[in-house]
């Protein structure tokens, strides 16, 4: 049993020396603070207490002195393989005329920095500008960060991961700066508000699954180069104009060495030690894994970033974050405790499609070793889920349990994916045996089609799971297939007139 799994529980507490040090919290929508030891705890907190925030977002403590952008503060990060002439910190060149890079406005603003519209006045091309705050510069360890996810954006060549174009410091003003791709769209989260503001729409949900598919071949590559991102969440994603996806916002990723092997890309090399020490705790608490909201450093790798991608899935069908609170506090306190509640218990629609809360609520295990495997296997049960089925309840039986009964009135039919059934008619209160069904069989669908009574009984032989599949889970299953859905309902159409036709002359089943 890994150590993570012996700390968290439904009422674990962080772990023995979680406290003892310092940590910084990083939430993606504030300024990062520091939480002292004793803060970290939150367990004697009242939550009822008015001043909870001033109890969980203490004031910072005295900043440091002024530390000018120098090269003595900068970082050298290589992804690439290649050997530099040497891994020493390095300076970063100077910036720019303030002619050449022409802010045009404020497009978003984090805890480090502002982001910008500029035009480049000599590639006349718009781009992105990150800078940070000029507070945040007074870090050495911030600034450190703030280059690092420069460095490791950029060198994280992969068509959904937003490129990076220049890296500069000014200082005599104090400030760090990077440029990077303009893209022209909307972020998840807008897609999602308008997505949640009409009727559900099977066709839509595909076009956003297909985005979160790019999602997941951005977050996989960076899984193969030793980085996880740790803040996974709707705002993070940009979907450009023209179906562009790119994740952003690397600033809290982590550095994993990777095993290396003739086909793999190089690992990563450090010049300064990305570690951090435990309690600190990093990403935005509505969408943070449990082995993160503890700070078990050690714990998180790519299965953490495994369930921030199924945090934005349970974003797409209810609309919240998985620990969404009135404040920081109780976020961090459900994302400790666990469990999720099911999306079905806050759906954006009326109604969810299961099997994609069956895949989201897998990735928002507690353990990380419930969750999906890798993210390329929860990218799998996504592919799966909209190649069909996915509409379908599952039911399991065991052995000798009655799953349909004859006379009964119908209004489902049942595909068997596992166990075997039999069928079975009472005739002159004989028990007929009509025949046996097994895994990828079905049965009922008669009575789904022609909406007549039940004309057999059909009991599980075994322990016996079932896709039941209703009118409802049909139609929408079908939502995305015109033309099917015209031979479907014609089909059933057919069923009901020749069995009016032949009023008294029994089913099949």
């Amino acid at each position: 049993m890994s150590s993570f799994e012996t700390k968290v529980s439904r009422d674990a507490q962080p772990a023995p020396g979680a406290n003892d040090q310092e940590g910084t919290v990083v939430d993606g929508d504030n300024p990062p603070f520091t939480r002292g030891p004793a803060q970290l705890d939150l367990g004697d907190v009242d939550l009822d207490d008015p001043e909870v925030d001033s109890a969980v977002r203490p004031s910072p403590p005295n900043p440091p002195p002024r530390v000018a952008a120098t090269p003595s503060t900068l970082v050298r990060t290589m992804l690439s393989g290649g050997k530099l002439p040497s891994m020493a910190p390095a300076a970063l060149p100077a910036a720019a005329s303030p002619e050449r890079i022409q802010s045009v406005q404020a497009i978003a603003q984090g805890g480090m920095g502002v982001v910008e519209a500029a035009f480049d006045s000599v590639l006349l091309r718009r781009v992105a500008r990150k800078t940070m705050h000029v507070g945040a510069t007074d870090s050495p360890d911030m600034t450190a960060r703030f280059i690092e996810e420069a460095q490791i954006t950029a060198q994280l060549d992969h068509p959904n991961i937003v490129p990076v174009h220049d890296l500069a410091a000014n200082v005599e003003q104090g400030k760090v700066f990077f440029t990077m791709k303009l893209v022209d769209g909307e972020t998840l989260s807008s897609v999602f508000r308008k997505l949640h503001q009409n009727p559900f729409s099977g066709l839509e949900l595909e076009r956003v699954l297909r985005v979160f598919l790019k999602v997941c071949d951005a977050v996989s590559f960076a899984h193969s180069r030793g980085v996880v991102h740790r803040d996974l969440k709707p705002d993070n994603i940009m979907v450009g104009s023209h179906g562009q996806v790119y994740v952003m916002d690397w600033g809290v990723a982590l550095l994993q060495r990777v095993d290396v092997t003739p086909d793999s890309e190089p690992p990563i090399s450090v010049a300064r030690p990305n570690a951090e020490e435990v309690g600190t705790v990093v990403g935005t608490v509505q969408y943070m894994a449990p082995e993160q909201a503890f700070g078990l450093v050690a714990d998180q790798g790519p299965l953490t970033d495994v369930y921030g991608l199924g945090a934005i899935l349970y974003a797409l069908l209810t609309g919240v974050g998985p620990t969404s609170a009135s404040n920081p506090s109780e976020a961090l306190r459900l994302a400790r405790s666990g469990p999720i509640p099911a999306p079905e218990t806050r759906p954006a629609w009326p109604t969810l499609p299961p099997g994609l809360s069956r895949i989201a609520m897998k990735a928002l295990s507690v353990l990380p070793r419930d969750r999906q495997s890798s993210v390329e296997a929860l990218r799998q049960e996504v592919e799966d889920f909209l190649r069909g089925g996915g509409w379908f309840q599952v039911q399991t039986f065991p052995a000798g349990a009655t799953i349909v009964l004859e006379g009964d009135a119908a209004d489902a039919a049942y595909l068997v994916t596992r166990g075997n059934c039999q069928v079975f008619r009472n005739v002159e209160g004989e028990k007929r045996i009509v025949r046996q069904v097994g895994a990828g069989e079905i049965f009922g669908e008669m009575g789904l089609l022609t909406r007549s009574p039940r004309t057999a009984t059909v009991a599980a032989l075994d322990d016996v799971t079932v896709m039941v599949i209703t009118p409802e889970a049909l139609e929408h299953e079908l939502s995305h297939s015109g033309w099917l859905k015209v031979l479907i309902g014609a089909l059933a159409t057919r069923f009901r007139e020749l069995d009016q036709s032949q009023a008294g002359t029994p089913n099949s089943r």
